[in-house]
């Protein structure tokens, strides 16, 4: 994949262009509305990521402060317009998803233009997109999962302007965009920003001090956050559930009775015999009194509150910072005694990964809105299909007795993650050995299709595929500019009779090389 700006680029009309973006994307939405799908904000009746709704409109910025549970980013969004519109936030949030939905929609048509797409071709690949079940379904839900994902698409284009032009400014905003990810999700960690700045050091004739202190400070930003948590909670990272998560995923396949016997021997922890995110009443006898004296007169409810004011648990309480302590150390105990317990675990868990975007519960409301739609597209994904019950007897607590696994979806994720790795580590050494860089976006999207997939699913199991849905505009322009460079290679070895091999095709194809 070479990034160049298209030479026919200027013989586009700009305002023809987004004129066909804003009618398209406008007469989309309007379709599924007549369809039934209408905005969904009950997150505040039952997300656990979210603080309580009065704490965010009443004392935004202390609640932020003494946030341990997630990064601050999607809470100070879900404040600032319950503060700006106090009764009824449901609409603005309707309009600003509506609003991110299209920047992805033009984020994805950049992306492919400046992949050499011609301008049709690029707006009837953007557009499958998000006509697809799972953009129209998170972009009518109110979660962090659709702005994160317009967050990296927009990431990728950044990248691929600043290799363009070598401009400084594009830099920066790659950076900033990759800070804000890691500022709104929990599974973007520090590590996966100091992973980006190299994206942005590596091209050559830049002004690499100007980018070098974009990058601190970005860094610097990140970081700002770890060092809260360290002072304030003990611990140096972006969310205190990092045990309760582990240990959700090491237990998944072993049974309770299994786990009482461990606890019983004293094997592991007396907390393993409690799920993990229970309410506090389940850990009467291990919560310590809360240190008050660090507060002022009453203690801040983000805190001390066991529930919030719908009566669904406060999962911000600081007891439940030492709870996930001990259930890390429960969770690596439990990994080392039954490892092929979590082995089948980390199965299922890319089984889930593989499912579609549209099979999770809490968008049921609107996946029913779209059962037609969507029926057509699990026929065909159904049609070619394994059946798994001969595996029963080694995999008998993750395969189901009668169901159809489809290939189409258990085959087609790990083969396209297979050659963008492959693709990509043909780019890294052309980076290495001959100092061409032209392929670093592919690279970045690559590694973070592989970073959410391997992380995601080593520490959660059964939304797996909503973790995947984060990166699903990555994995479909991959699909893309693949597709498009095989086409591509294919045309040309066609050109030339003189050249007809399979082997040159290959090797075109993975080193980039896509013009004809």
């Amino acid at each position: 994949m070479k990034l160049e700006s298209n030479p026919s680029a200027g013989q586009n009309s700009p305002l023809a262009t987004a004129l066909i973006l804003v009618i398209s994307f406008t007469l989309s939405r309007l379709a599924f509305w007549f369809m039934g799908v209408r905005y969904d904000s009950s997150v505040f009746d039952w997300g656990f990521q979210c603080l309580d709704s009065h704490v965010l409109q009443n004392r935004l910025l202390p609640a932020l402060l003494n946030l341990h549970s997630q990064p601050p980013g999607f809470n100070l969004f879900l404040g600032i317009v319950l503060k700006v519109f106090p009764g009824s936030p449901a609409p603005c949030f309707h309009v600003l998803y509506m609003l991110l939905g299209f920047a992805l929609y033009c984020a994805l048509y950049c992306f492919l233009r400046l992949s050499q797409f011609a301008r049709l071709p690029a707006i009837l690949v953007a557009f499958a997109y998000i006509i697809s079940p799972g953009s129209i379904l998170y972009e009518n839900w109110l979660f962090y999962t659709y702005p994160v994902a317009a967050l990296l698409v927009l990431c990728a284009v950044a990248l691929c302007r600043f290799h363009n032009t070598g401009q400084t400014v594009y830099a920066g905003v790659f950076l900033v965009l990759c800070a804000s990810v890691c500022l709104t999700r929990s599974t973007f960690h520090l590590l996966f920003l100091l992973a980006c700045v190299p994206f942005v050091l590596i091209p050559r004739g830049i002004r690499r001090r100007r980018v070098a202190l974009c990058a601190v400070a970005a860094i610097c930003l990140v970081t700002a956050l770890y060092v809260k948590n360290l002072a304030m909670f003990g611990f140096f990272g972006n969310s205190s559930w990092l045990g309760m998560n582990l240990f959700k995923t090491a237990s998944a396949h072993v049974g309770p009775d299994c786990i009482k016997n461990l606890v019983r021997s004293g094997n592991i922890s007396a907390i393993a015999s409690i799920p993990s995110f229970s309410p506090l009443s389940e850990y009467r006898d291990r919560i310590a009194a809360l240190p008050q004296h660090r507060y002022l007169s009453p203690p801040p409810p983000e805190l001390a509150a066991p529930a919030k004011s719908n009566g669904t648990p406060n999962f911000n309480h600081e007891a439940y910072i030492s709870i996930s302590r001990e259930y890390w150390g429960a969770a690596l105990r439990l990994i080392r005694m039954k490892p092929l317990q979590f082995a089948r675990t980390l199965i299922g868990s890319w089984q889930f990964y593989t499912r579609p975007s549209w099979d999770y519960k809490p968008l049921r409301t609107n996946t029913a809105a779209l059962s037609q739609y969507t029926a057509v597209l699990s026929d065909l994904r159904d049609r070619v299909f394994v059946d798994a019950d001969s595996f029963k007897r080694h995999f008998s607590t993750i395969i189901t007795p009668g169901v159809r696994y489809p290939l189409t979806s258990l085959l087609a994720f790990p083969l396209i993650l297979l050659v963008a790795g492959l693709r990509s580590a043909v780019f890294l050494y052309q980076i290495v050995r001959y100092g061409n860089t032209s392929g670093l976006a592919f690279i970045f999207m690559t590694m973070t299709v592989l970073y959410v997939a391997v992380l995601g699913n080593s520490l959660e199991y059964g939304e797996n595929n909503r973790f995947r849905v984060e990166t699903d505009p990555l994995i479909f322009l991959l699909v893309a500019v693949m597709c498009r460079d095989l086409f591509v290679n294919i045309a040309r070895w066609r050109r030339r009779p003189d050249a007809k091999s399979y082997s040159s095709i290959l090797k075109n194809y993975f080193r980039g090389r896509n013009t004809i």
